[in-house]
């Protein structure tokens, strides 16, 4: 089992850390999983736009299977606001997928609010980055 050094997003002005974050982990080819509720449209047909794969469908969940070649940060990033229903409200969130997997490199999870990073040094430098973005994390 890898070991994993995690954080948690509190608060944050705009995602331009994340995409500082994600360019970390994007130095050499590996595989990606995506994850999006079915109901998540938009994201799905992003992932499908990028090459992207549907590797199963469940109940409420897609998995989508690709590598690091095909994430194009700018465009995902380039839809500023995406917005999950969570019953009666509206939750701002950070990325589009609910989960975004690097294989043995970094797990975002919820939207990126929930991080794990495989990689004491990588994580080190991803706390820089929150902290010069003051991003509030815990």
């Amino acid at each position: 089992m890898l070991k994993y050094y995690s954080f948690d997003i509190d608060d944050w002005q705009d995602n331009d850390w994340l995409l500082e974050v994600l360019k970390l982990f994007l130095d050499e080819e590996r595989e990606v999983e995506l994850n999006c509720w079915n109901d998540e449209i938009d994201a799905i047909n992003l992932a499908i736009d990028l090459g992207f794969r549907v590797i199963e469908i469940q109940q409420f969940l897609i998995r989508l299977s690709g590598t690091t070649d095909m994430l194009d940060l700018n465009k995902i990033m380039s839809l500023k606001n995406f917005f999950h229903s969570t019953g009666e409200d509206e939750e701002e969130n950070l990325l589009p997928f609910f989960s975004l997997f690097i294989k043995d490199e970094i797990f975002i999870e919820h939207y990126a609010k929930e991080n794990y990073v495989y990689n004491k040094e990588k994580f080190d430098l991803t706390v820089d980055i929150l902290n010069r973005h003051n991003v509030e994390f815990h």
